[in-house]
């Protein structure tokens, strides 16, 4: 067996070695082992390219890239081509239900989503679609005659009046004057053109006044049906006031509930 050399251990031959090296870094005798190289992505499609050694085995330039790639050849291609599955998302349907209808996973159908590049829905769209799945329920009228101009007007006027703007999505108007209440509505009507199968009514008064009188009164003078109506709240007196101008049939709201509706009104007044 050949023995090792003994200068190989003594002090001044490794400091010997240890300086020679660093001049060779120095001078860049070694600088191929830091070599990097620009590599573009193996996909189609994608014109991104990456730094990398020669000898890395890296052909694209991020995870995803890959996962497309590689999942692709997997699953043998999408379930389902890319204008259906645009039709069906915009229709309404959610990653959920679609990934139902297609018998795969939710993450197959959000992936193919971001692959398709289709853009996703926030929360608040997808509560508004399952609350609308025919669509908005009203319609801005163009081209308004100038009574209905003047109608466009003075629902502002009332709304800017008498309306509640706290609240996010309802429009909801308050007075003890019915044709106040009827002229909101009709600016609801034909201007804004609801869905007036939507449009409801609360009704408050004190508990001195008969309610079914009061909603018998209501219901003449908007000419609307009872079944309109919420349950009618009966408010008691405060404090020891005679309330001699109180109103003899209550306030009445009329409430119609849409975000999109209420930020246009909105949009209007400012």
């Amino acid at each position: 067996m050949e023995m090792r050399p003994a200068f190989y251990d003594s002090i001044s031959y490794q400091k010997k070695q240890s300086s020679l090296t660093r001049r060779s870094w120095q001078k860049g005798v070694y600088s191929n082992r830091l070599k990097r190289t620009k590599i573009n992505c193996a996909r189609n499609g994608c014109c991104k390219n990456f730094i990398a050694r020669p000898s890395d085995p890296k052909k694209y330039c991020s995870l995803s890239c890959a996962a497309i790639v590689n999942n692709e050849k997997r699953s043998g291609g999408p379930p389902i081509s890319q204008k259906q599955l645009i039709a069906l998302y915009k229709s309404g349907f959610s990653a959920a239900e679609i990934a139902e209808k297609l018998d795969i996973s939710v993450n197959k159908v959000i992936y193919w989503l971001r692959k398709f590049q289709i853009p996703r829905r926030s929360l608040s769209e997808a509560l508004y679609l399952k609350q609308n799945p025919n669509g908005d329920p009203f319609s801005i009228r163009k081209n308004l005659t100038p009574k209905e101009r003047e109608l466009l007007g003075l629902g502002l006027g009332i709304y800017w009046g008498e309306g509640n703007k706290v609240s996010k999505g309802r429009i909801s108007v308050s007075n003890s004057d019915y044709r106040v209440i009827s002229k909101f509505v009709e600016f609801l009507i034909k201007v804004c053109q609801i869905e007036t199968s939507k449009l409801r009514f609360n009704l408050q008064t004190f508990n001195d006044v008969d309610p079914e009188k009061s909603l018998e009164y209501w219901c003449k003078e908007l000419n609307i049906s009872k079944v309109k109506f919420n349950k009618v709240i009966i408010i008691p007196p405060l404090g020891k006031g005679n309330y001699r101008n109180k109103s003899k049939y209550g306030v009445c709201s009329v409430n119609f509930c849409n975000i999109k509706l209420k930020k246009w009104i909105i949009s209007q007044l400012e």
